[in-house]
C-alpha cells in the first residue's frame, strides 16, 4: 500500500513503521495460537458448540487479518458443528 501510495500523502506517511508491524505480527501469531490451542481443547472434551466456536473464532481472527482463504476455510468447517437453524444462519454471514 505504500508503494501503491508513493508518497502523495507527504513525508510522514511514505515510510513504513517497521517496529509497528513487527509488533502487530507478534502479537497476531501469539492470538493464532492461543486460539489454535483453545480450538484443539474443544475438540478434546467434544463438546460440539465450543468447537463450532472455536472455528467461529479462528475465521474472524483470519479475515481481521486478511487472510481471507484461511477464514473461509475455517468458517466453512463450522458447518460440520451446526446444531440449530440459528447457528447455519449465522455460518452463511
Amino acid at each position: 500500500l505504500v508503494e501503491a501510495v508513493a508518497g502523495r500523502l507527504g513525508d510522514a506517511h511514505a515510510a513504513v513503521d517497521e517496529e509497528w508491524c513487527d509488533a502487530e505480527d507478534r502479537r497476531a501469531q501469539q492470538a493464532l495460537e492461543r486460539l489454535e490451542a483453545e480450538l484443539s481443547s474443544y475438540k478434546a472434551n467434544g463438546v460440539k458448540e465450543s468447537v463450532r466456536c472455536g472455528y467461529h473464532a479462528l475465521g474472524e481472527h483470519h479475515a481481521a487479518r486478511g487472510d481471507l482463504a484461511a477464514a473461509f476455510k475455517a468458517f466453512a468447517r463450522t458447518r460440520d458443528y451446526c446444531t440449530t437453524p440459528a447457528h447455519i444462519f449465522h455460518m452463511c454471514l
